[in-house]
């Protein structure tokens, strides 16, 4: 199916496989950019990600790469590796999304995949509690 697309789109594929191993071996068969995310979580599999040319980005999602802190160090390594970055985030609050814009703005432009904004896509239900009166 990728070999039918035509040359030149502005496509890349995120979180295609479920298995490190599956996404590794597509990548050596394609030349459509690979996009790694729950994969990559943490600084081993992020310096992993960069030795084995595994992908040409990642969606660093703040909170399921540990924060800002972790998230910050796993920008600064797929940068100096002049990798892409897509800033996310799994939650859709505004607190969450002002984490998300703060540090996508600290990824040099042209590393800099998106910022994507989730409080659309998340919908929030209120419980209704009944209170009694004495």
């Amino acid at each position: 199916m990728l070999r039918l697309l035509p040359h030149g789109l502005d496509f890349v594929l995120e979180a295609l496989c479920a298995t490190w191993r599956e996404c590794v071996s597509l990548r050596r068969r394609t030349d459509v950019p690979i996009i790694f995310d729950e994969l990559a979580t943490d600084d081993a599999s992020i310096v992993q990600l960069v030795a084995e040319d595994a992908a040409e980005g990642i969606g660093l999602k703040i909170s399921k790469n540990g924060g800002l802190t972790r998230g910050r160090r796993h920008r600064d390594i797929r940068v100096a590796a002049g990798h892409t970055v897509s800033v996310q985030e799994t939650t859709g609050s505004d607190i969450a999304f002002a984490a998300i814009v703060h540090l996508g703005h600290t990824v040099p432009e042209r590393y800099l995949r998106c910022v994507l904004e989730s409080r659309d896509i998340v919908s929030l239900k209120k419980g209704r509690r009944s209170l009694r009166r004495p």
